[in-house]
């Protein structure tokens, strides 16, 4: 059985290819997805919101810090997390860049 944030990583991919994205791209948040996912679960978060993506970005930063993953890959999994928490919200999802 799905759970609400997997449901909720869907709708964020079907946005990502209606703007429209590659589908390697696509692919890529995915993955990205896949991670929060494991992240949420390992946690027990069952409703992804703007603080569980802040803790997520930290934890990311963490990770990157210690020479786990790259510096893009934790901008990108900073900014899937930022999307789905937005979804989840209520808000209107908008491809944009951040700081």
């Amino acid at each position: 059985m799905r759970t609400d944030i997997e449901t909720a990583a869907e709708s964020v991919l079907d946005f990502l290819k209606g703007i429209p994205m590659s589908a390697s791209t696509v692919k890529y948040y995915r993955s990205c997805y896949r991670t929060i996912s494991r992240y949420c679960q390992c946690n027990g978060i069952d409703h992804f919101s703007d603080g569980d993506a802040e803790n997520f970005r930290k934890f990311q930063i963490d990770r990157h810090e210690r020479g786990e993953i790259g510096w893009i890959y934790a901008l990108t999994l900073r900014k899937a997390a930022v999307m789905l928490a937005d979804f989840m919200s209520g808000k209107e999802l908008v491809w944009e860049r951040r700081n």
